[in-house]
């Protein structure tokens, strides 16, 4: 999907009947969490709605959604950062969360809103906030990936400033 299709097929996915906000992947890459597009459109439904079925559109359902849990962009109704980082760590790598997790925080969001974003849905059959959780105990969530390390090492040597 390229950038003017994508959001013309993700605002009319969500305009669909049942439907509340775009989630999950497609959300992602409209915060800037990811830099590859979706392959297919994610958007969250209330569970007992029944939107129709579109081959480009996977249909996420949730129990409930907080009202200040959607945000626009660009017009198109989509989940906040916070809910988006806690259902994409149930599909991404520790590495994936953990650079979507630095992404986050580089918009202002902290680490402490994110841990209680992730507690506040923390539920039998969701993976996604305890994943996170997992996530966010680590020591070393801030720490760019290795293979980022030595260039970064290098280039401050390079400098004259001491790591």
């Amino acid at each position: 999907m390229d950038g003017e299709g994508l959001r013309t097929r993700l605002s009319h996915a969500a305009r669909a009947p049942g439907i509340t906000a775009v989630s999950h992947h497609s959300a992602a890459y409209l915060h800037g969490l990811v830099n590859r597009p979706p392959r297919f459109v994610h958007v969250l439904a209330l569970r007992g709605s029944h939107p129709s079925r579109r081959p480009d559109v996977i249909v996420h359902h949730t129990r409930a959604l907080d009202p200040g849990a959607v945000v626009y962009i660009d017009g198109v109704p989509v989940t906040d950062l916070p809910s988006t980082v806690v259902m994409m760590a149930a599909y991404a790598t520790v590495d994936e969360t953990k650079a979507m997790i630095r992404a986050a925080i580089a918009t202002a969001l902290t680490l402490d809103e994110l841990r209680a974003v992730a507690e506040s849905r923390r539920r039998r059959g969701r993976a996604g906030p305890s994943q996170l959780l997992h996530v966010l105990s680590s020591a070393d969530i801030l720490r760019p990936p290795k293979r980022l390390e030595a260039p970064a090492m290098n280039c401050l040597r390079r400098t004259g400033s001491q790591p």
